[in-house]
């Protein structure tokens, strides 16, 4: 019955630790994406948002606006590391002194009926309440 527990605990440790894998790379990349809206280097700004055991299990990946992290959480099988490598994006906007696309008038609402502004409220729409 001991090897069953052992195995059952060492299951649960490893999916918290791509757990707590998939959290760090989600800030980190939230991190990276305001450093590149700020003009500072994304990839420092991920890296500073990791703890000192992810450092050097990230990979990080910039295109344009967008910050890309890939963390490998910690474990101690060879290869299980990158089965549960996580991967997050965040996006830093449109560039400074480029206005950002003017969303256009709903279509229609969540349930799919078509939208329109009220008499009463004319910047309101139907069903958005």
């Amino acid at each position: 019955m001991l090897p069953l527990l052992i195995a059952v605990v060492v299951a649960a440790a490893q999916l918290l630790a791509a757990g707590v894998a998939h959290e760090l790379a989600g800030h980190a990349a939230e991190n990276g994406a305001i450093a590149l809206a700020d003009g500072e280097d994304p990839a420092d700004a991920v890296r500073e948002a990791l703890p000192g055991w992810a450092r050097d299990r990230v990979r990080v990946r910039v295109r344009g606006r967008r910050v890309q992290v890939h963390l490998t959480p910690v474990t101690p099988f060879p290869g299980l590391g990158e089965a549960l490598a996580t991967e997050s994006r965040a996006d830093a906007g449109p560039a400074a002194g480029r206005p950002a696309a003017a969303p256009g008038p709903p279509s229609a609402n969540e349930f799919g009926a078509p939208t329109e502004a009220t008499r009463d409220d004319p910047g309101a729409t139907r069903g958005s309440r």
